[in-house]
């Protein structure tokens, strides 16, 4: 079960520690999302994470920042992905970079080439976005497609619903609002995580 981190869209105190210890604490991929963050800015937090751990994050903005840290892992928004041509992203896979992308309709991935995985949503009302409602039902179930090797659940995950992602036939999920609501429980938050996988997948 792939479990991903998306990382808080604004700035949060100690941020670049939390998130060199989540990586310690077992997190095996981290999604930095600043949509209003300025190159420089995200540039100055990759400073701060531990280079071992660049392989494993992705990037959603500023993806030239790729030529300053070995990061291997290109996101893209529904606009970029618009605007993005075939050439280009298989271009981008020669050079062994590894794209996701975000869907809002599964009817999109019948469009969708070239790419890793996909984040779909929102499956539960979010944590983060009050009014940022689920779209699917409860007896929901997703029909893979060969163009999109994994489909990663997103919205409104926590402890107490991760158990119906597989049975939803999601190949992981992205974390959010439960890690970065408050930031000062975020291990904490993520071992719950963790622990709750272990009792409800092995």
């Amino acid at each position: 079960m792939k479990v991903i981190l998306i990382s808080n869209p604004t700035a949060t105190a100690e941020e670049s520690t939390l998130i060199n210890n989540l990586f310690n604490e077992g997190l095996a991929f981290f999604h930095l999302r600043k949509p209003n963050a300025s190159e420089h800015e995200i540039g100055a937090l990759l400073q701060q994470i531990d280079e071992q751990f660049y392989p494993k994050i992705a990037l959603h903005q500023h993806h030239q920042l790729v030529s300053r840290f070995n990061v291997k892992r290109l996101h893209y928004t529904e606009h970029q992905r618009k605007q993005a041509t075939i050439a280009q992203l298989k271009d981008q896979k020669e050079k062994g970079f590894i794209l996701s992308t975000s869907i809002h309709q599964l009817e999109s991935l019948n469009q969708i080439t070239e790419f890793d995985y996909s984040f779909y949503g929102p499956v539960f009302n979010s944590i983060s976005k009050k009014d940022y409602q689920s779209v699917v039902p409860l007896d929901f179930k997703v029909e893979k497609h060969i163009n999109t090797p994994a489909i990663i659940a997103l919205g409104g995950i926590n402890d107490k619903n991760i158990h119906q992602i597989k049975t939803m036939n999601f190949d992981g999920f992205a974390l959010l609002g439960f890690i970065w609501e408050q930031p000062k429980n975020a291990i904490a938050n993520f071992k719950i995580i963790q622990q709750t996988l272990k009792e409800t997948y092995d």
